[in-house]
């Protein structure tokens, strides 16, 4: 008799630990969806950054250009690499470089072709930046100076 009321001690106890198992595997998989629900808005957040301080850089680049009477080369810029543009040094690999020199995601991309610059997310929604004349027709864009637009599109 004494050996039954063990085994029954045994199995519950084992049930309970399957129990426990279980659970917290329940709760680790919902922690990792909700982790990568945050590492996408922190992607988003830095590519927004970096976009803003692309813009800042071409702005006091346009500015300076103006300021030492260049201001003729500006329409030279239509077309080309905002990266270059703003005096950053492009990596190997294309990709933008921080201050601290890490990268900033890792789906940048410039097609020279289209004079566009391109992050693309995992989730295969992009940003892409070009820079422009200003003109009338032209999408929504931040003024640079020099009758140059650095135009943004998001999808």
């Amino acid at each position: 008799m004494r050996s039954s009321a063990n085994n029954r001690q045994l199995g519950a106890i084992r049930l309970e630990i399957v129990v426990v198992v279980v659970v917290l595997l329940v709760l680790g998989g919902i922690l990792l969806r909700a982790l990568a629900v945050v590492q996408d808005g922190v992607e988003r957040t830095l590519v927004d950054a970096e976009v803003m301080t692309l813009r800042t850089e071409l702005q006091l680049a346009v500015a300076s250009s103006i300021n030492r009477g260049e201001e003729g080369r500006l329409t030279s810029w239509v077309g080309k690499n905002p990266l270059e543009l703003a005096g950053r040094s492009v990596g190997t690999s294309g990709l933008p470089q921080s201050v601290g020199g890490a990268r900033v995601g890792s789906e940048w991309r410039w097609d020279a072709e289209k004079g566009v610059l391109t992050y693309e997310y995992a989730d295969g929604h992009h940003v892409k930046l070009r820079v422009v004349r200003a003109a009338s027709n032209q999408p929504a864009g931040w003024g640079l100076g020099g009758n140059l637009v650095l135009v943004h599109e998001q999808n």
